[in-house]
């Protein structure tokens, strides 16, 4: 399938939506409140793919419902990162994050907390997780790092600005949906391509990453 079958819709800001946002940042209660019901959904559905040793449901849709409120918070419209995107990213970082610490708290290996999405691609091993693209496995609390806000705000900067067209529209998919199958259907391409635009994403994910961090390292000023 040719690569430049792929079709991208322009991103339509809902400006609704962006009112609610900026007024949620300046700390309007009324408007957080509106979009955490409105996005309720997005948590249920992240964490129906998530199981955490020990806890019930609700515990794990808490979990989720804090993700969402950082979400609200720390958005950056100037980006031009859908707002789904950026909350699936926030959502299943905080679960996440929730499972691992649950399991260290009750001496058990991680995955004796189930996580569904690190099995529903189980015909194709060689495909990625949702936080295998953002997440540094060095760390001790990988998760809990991407959530950190210097982190988001350089995740939203890095997605509009240092991703081609195609690696973009996948990378924006693959937060809200990380089944290839949909997302290929949707760009009009192959599993293949799917692969390759998010291992690249992941390959100068690292690189900026590092460049951010040797930044930092030699001018602690910089990006304050």
């Amino acid at each position: 399938m040719r690569h430049d079958s792929y079709r991208e819709a322009d991103y339509k800001p809902n400006e609704v939506e962006l009112d609610l946002l900026s007024r949620a940042a300046d700390g309007d209660r009324q408007a957080t409140e509106v979009l955490l019901i409105k996005y309720k959904w997005l948590v249920r559905q992240k964490a129906g793919s998530m199981y955490m040793k020990g806890a019930g449901h609700e515990d794990v849709i808490q979990e989720g419902m804090i993700g969402l409120y950082q979400a609200i918070i720390e958005y950056q419209p100037r980006h031009r990162v859908p707002f789904s995107a950026f909350a699936a990213y926030c959502v299943t970082a905080r679960i996440t994050d929730a499972v691992r610490k649950s399991s260290r708290l009750k001496h058990q290996p991680l995955n004796e907390s189930i996580s569904l999405q690190s099995i529903q691609h189980s015909e194709e091993q060689s495909q990625q997780h949702l936080l295998d693209l953002f997440a540094d496995k060095s760390m001790p609390n990988p998760e809990a790092t991407l959530l950190e806000r210097e982190n988001l705000m350089s995740l939203q900067y890095f997605i509009q600005n240092e991703l081609s067209k195609l690696e973009r529209q996948v990378v924006l998919q693959f937060l809200e949906n990380p089944k290839y199958e949909q997302i290929a259907h949707n760009l009009d391409c192959s599993l293949k391509t799917v692969d390759n635009a998010l291992r690249r994403a992941r390959n100068k994910f690292t690189i900026f990453r590092k460049y951010a961090i040797d930044l930092k390292t030699k001018d602690p000023g910089a990006g304050k």
